[in-house]
């Protein structure tokens, strides 16, 4: 699955509005300064998955590199030369989490993986997030079965601010079934609804796999619209089954960091292929921010 990177542009201190603007994608890889983050999100394909279905592959190449000591190096080559300041990937093998671990940490990076106790039957895998450790500090990690929450407080680089400033980094791996609409926007708000109740924090950002295209999902309905309430939504061909009106709102006021313009004008760029229903679909790896200021 394709990557997708692109920066938060930091306000002063005295500032509210802590992230302002992911609207313009990173324009060359690496580039940013201190006063912007940058995020990269990535599914990198679970190789038990891989491994287990071949049938769903027959688009790859018969040389192509698909064995995970063939991967592991080809993907933490493309991972540094984005130098993003916080890293978030998806359908990490816990066994796999064991080769990225020391790999990030000496590019200057701390992680975290999803709770094994999360994840259940066959799936061996979960998210995992990476940071800066000259950046960030880890304030604590929530995870629930396919999403983690890591609660980052900003490292001051002015020794007289003592204001906490504290982001919290949503790495999401939604159902992929695609007539579990309703189930996908239950997961984000389960996550939403424990952030925005139990835990400080100035800002949310919303990385992940989310298994529904932008812009054609009750999951865009949700975050953009605050609830699915009024509304008839379409996705994947179907019409999604009216209880997902009765999910309860979140308080937060999210925006795609990518216009779904991307997706008509140019969907070549932002492409995800996926094993069922056996196509290319685009924007289904995606990132969201809040505009505003949390607490």
């Amino acid at each position: 699955m394709r990557s997708s990177c692109c920066t938060t542009q930091k306000t002063s201190q005295n500032d509210n509005h802590w992230v302002a603007s992911l609207e313009t994608p990173l324009g060359t890889k690496g580039e940013s300064d201190r006063n912007q983050i940058s995020f990269l999100s990535w599914n990198i394909l679970a190789q038990y998955l891989f491994d287990s279905t071949p049938q769903w592959y027959h688009h790859v190449a018969d040389d192509a590199p698909v064995s995970w000591p063939e991967r592991f190096p080809l993907i933490m080559e493309e991972i540094k030369s984005w130098k993003a300041d916080i890293v978030c990937l998806q359908e990490v093998e816990f066994a796999s989490y064991e080769d990225l671990e020391p790999h990030f940490k000496s590019c200057g990076y701390h992680g975290v993986m999803q709770s094994h106790k999360q994840r259940t039957g066959d799936h061996a895998y979960g998210v995992a997030t990476f940071y800066k450790s000259q950046k960030f500090d880890l304030v604590e990690s929530i995870h629930r079965s396919r999403t983690m929450i890591s609660l980052l407080k900003e490292k001051s680089v002015n020794s007289c601010e003592d204001e906490e400033r504290i982001i919290a980094v949503l790495n999401c791996h939604l159902e992929g079934s695609p007539d579990k609409s309703v189930t996908r926007v239950k997961q984000l708000q389960h996550s939403l609804h424990d952030l925005s109740t139990k835990h400080t924090h100035h800002n949310v950002i919303i990385c992940g796999d989310f298994n529904c295209v932008l812009g054609k999902s009750a999951c865009s309905t949700y975050l953009q619209r605050g609830s699915c309430r009024d509304e008839d939504i379409y996705e994947w061909g179907r019409l999604v089954d009216q209880k997902v009106a009765d999910i309860p709102p979140h308080p937060y006021s999210f925006h795609s960091a990518y216009p779904v313009e991307l997706l008509t004008k140019t969907p070549m760029d932002y492409v995800t292929f996926v094993s069922s229903p056996h196509q290319y679909s685009a924007g289904l790896d995606q990132i969201w921010y809040h505009e505003g200021s949390s607490s």
